[in-house]
Formats: structure tokens, C-alpha cells, sequence
């Protein structure tokens, strides 16, 4: 007589299965509930990830918002796709040509400013009446190129407070976040923030007029540290800066055992040649990016040929 396989419960004769209801239904409701787990779990990853991006995303909106409350122009873009009714090799590629979503986005305000074909190349043959032995049958004759498939649709909107809600203006900018953030937010974007260390302290800055300060640490779980700085002008003139980029290559950290971390990357640096112009009392922030330094590590060092930051502990 067959017996469960998985809890040895008898099943009598004519059982068609090696499992036993009972051990069915709760092997089913196991599933469930493993798969309602991982979907919760995806859900809270999903949350955290959006949060990320928005705390990169929402300073990059409010700026936008107030160029357009300033009167600033402004102007936005999107492109739509629309496949068109061309007959290709005797069939037909859409039944019917609709302008339907063009309608749609005309009342939302977008005006259409451009329009790029999209083509089809045929390839043709010719048929060989008695071919030799060995040879195909048929040969390429030539290419037909040309064909539209479709149009790509170029919009732009002219941005003001009479016609953009800021829900409209925050759904635009995460939509097109590659256009406001640079590769390496686009990156911070991608990873989770482990732990934020608010350190807010006044580095020994050796350029005269200049004030320096790490403003916070942030290590995330692609195994990475990212400290942010701030330089206020405090000279009382405009003055011109940049960085030359053999002197960033030479930034380090160094812990309490004598182990060293080079910097992997940068951001919002002007490297030479470029040059920014920094107003009186005005400040810019950079921000280096390092390895996490070891787990036993109790403090390290920031070494730099203008400042040397000693003893920072993460805690």
C-alpha cells in the first residue's frame, strides 16, 4: 500500500500521487506564503530604492522649480513613438494610423517640435532559372531601403507656473533621471545607504580665505564611502577654481594599522582646464569617494596636500 513520501501516512491503494492531501495543502500553503514573504521583501527593497533616488532627485526638482518660479525659461522635452500604415512587401504594418496619443499629450501642452522617420531595409532576391549543381537557388540582388515603419515624435514644453503642477514636474524629472544626475549619482542611486555619519567639522584648510569643512560620511552596500565637502569664499572677492586632477589622484585614507585606501572617484570637482567662479561668502560641494575601510578598523586619516584630516571614527 503507497505511503506519503513525505510524512509516511498510508494512501491506500489507489492512490495516484507519492503525497498525501494533508502534506499537499501544506506544502501549497508554504509556497504561498514564501512567495507573499519575497514579495514584501521585494516591496520594502522597492521603497527604499525610490527613497534613495528621490533624496537625489529632489534637490535637482526644487532647483528646477524655482528657475521657472524666477521666470527663468525653461523648456522640457519627451518624445512619443507612433507606428504608421506603410504596405512592406505587400503587408500591411498597422491597420489603421491613429493620432490618438498625439491628441492626448497635444492637450497636456506639448507642442511638437520635430519628427524622426523610423525605416525598414528589405533585402531582395533573384530567383536562378537552372542554378549549377551546388549553388543556391536564389542570389541577393539589392536592398530596399527607406520603408517608414514609424515616426519618433520630438515634444517640448515651455515650463511656467501657469502650466506645470509640481506633480507634473517631479513625475518629469524621475522619468528622465539619467538627464539630471551624474554617473556617479546615477550609480549612488543603484546602491543602498548602510549607515550616514553627520560629521559637520571644520577642516585645517591651508588656502587663505578659504574655509573647509566635511560635512557628512555615508557608506553604502556596494562597499563604498562617500564623504561630502563643503569650501566657503570667504577671500571677499569672486574667485576663479579648479582642481588640478594629479593633485585628487593623490588623496588617500590611511587607518589606525597603517592600511591604505586610494580614492576610486569624484564628483562636482571642476578639474582643470575648467574653471567655476565662486561668489563672496558662497560655497561648493565635492565629494570623494573611498573603499570601506576594514571592519576593525577604530579610526583613520584623510590625506590630502592641503589638509590632513586626522582621527575620524565612525561612530
Amino acid at each position: 500500500m503507497a505511503k506519503c513520501t513525505n510524512c509516511g501516512k498510508t494512501m491506500g491503494f489507489f492512490a495516484t500521487t507519492t503525497i498525501c492531501d494533508g502534506c499537499t495543502a501544506t506544502l501549497i500553503a508554504e509556497e504561498e506564503r514564501l512567495q507573499t514573504e519575497n514579495e514584501q521583501q521585494h516591496q520594502i527593497a522597492l521603497e527604499k530604492f525610490n527613497k534613495q533616488k528621490d533624496s537625489l532627485l529632489l534637490p535637482k526638482f526644487e532647483e528646477l522649480k524655482s528657475k521657472i518660479a524666477s521666470g527663468e525659461k525653461i523648456f522640457l522635452y519627451d518624445s512619443i513613438y507612433i507606428p504608421v500604415d506603410s504596405i512592406v512587401n505587400q503587408e500591411t504594418l498597422l491597420k489603421e494610423f491613429s493620432l490618438d496619443v498625439l491628441r492626448k499629450v497635444g492637450l497636456q501642452g506639448w507642442e511638437v517640435v520635430g519628427i524622426i522617420p523610423r525605416t525598414l531595409g528589405v533585402s531582395l532576391t533573384n530567383s536562378l532559372i537552372g542554378p549549377t549543381p551546388g549553388s543556391s537557388p536564389e542570389s541577393w540582388g539589392a536592398g530596399l531601403g527607406g520603408n517608414v515603419m514609424g515616426v519618433h515624435i520630438i515634444l517640448q514644453m515651455e515650463a511656467s507656473q501657469r502650466n506645470i503642477s509640481d506633480d507634473f514636474l517631479l513625475d518629469y524629472v524621475r522619468r528622465n533621471m539619467d538627464s539630471f544626475l551624474t554617473p556617479d549619482e546615477t550609480q549612488r542611486s543603484n546602491s543602498t545607504i548602510i549607515k550616514k555619519y553627520d560629521v559637520n567639522k571644520v577642516l585645517n584648510y591651508e588656502v587663505t580665505g578659504w574655509d573647509a569643512r566635511l560635512i557628512s560620511i555615508e557608506i553604502f552596500d556596494n562597499k563604498t564611502m562617500v564623504f561630502l565637502f563643503a569650501i566657503t569664499n570667504n577671500t571677499g572677492d569672486i574667485q576663479a577654481v579648479n582642481i588640478p586632477k594629479d593633485y585628487i589622484l593623490k588623496i588617500y585614507l590611511i587607518d589606525n594599522y597603517g592600511n591604505n585606501y586610494p580614492l576610486i572617484d569624484f564628483k562636482d570637482i571642476v578639474v582643470e582646464p575648467e574653471i567655476i567662479e565662486v561668489f563672496p561668502g558662497k560655497s561648493i560641494q565635492y565629494s570623494f569617494i573611498f573603499p570601506v575601510v576594514k571592519d576593525n578598523v577604530a579610526s583613520f586619516s584623510l590625506i590630502d596636500t592641503v589638509f590632513v584630516f586626522k582621527d575620524i571614527q565612525l561612530k
